[in-house]
């Protein structure tokens, strides 16, 4: 039997939290932590070492910062950006910082 995928969930946002939890938990991910704050999501992650992190850029936090944090802290995982804006010029410097990519908000939940 396979292990279920372990993904960290990162935003300031209850409700958005509570939702993907129950969107993946269908899917047959298991949702290993949440974090509110990048120095929740950098402890969580080295302590949990999760295999994706998703990570709400829309919230309060300095993205570009806490995608090369949360990299060093867990340098398996695979982070993937959430944002509910379509063409932005950070997107693109997220990626080159190492984030694998972005599912925008408004996206259909297959998508991730």
């Amino acid at each position: 039997m396979m292990n279920p995928i372990g993904v960290l969930l990162v935003s300031d946002l209850l409700l958005t939290r509570a939702g993907l939890r129950q969107l993946l938990a269908a899917l047959g991910f298991n949702v290993s932590g949440e974090a509110t704050t990048a120095e929740e999501a950098v402890s969580a992650a080295e302590r949990d070492q999760p295999d994706i992190i998703l990570l709400d850029v829309d919230s309060g936090l300095d993205a570009f910062a806490c995608v090369e944090d949360l990299l060093s802290a867990a340098e398996r995982s695979r982070i993937i950006a959430l944002s509910d804006r379509q063409h932005d010029a950070d997107h693109s410097r997220l990626v080159e910082l190492g984030a694998a990519g972005l599912v925008l908000k408004n996206d259909p939940p297959e998508t991730l």
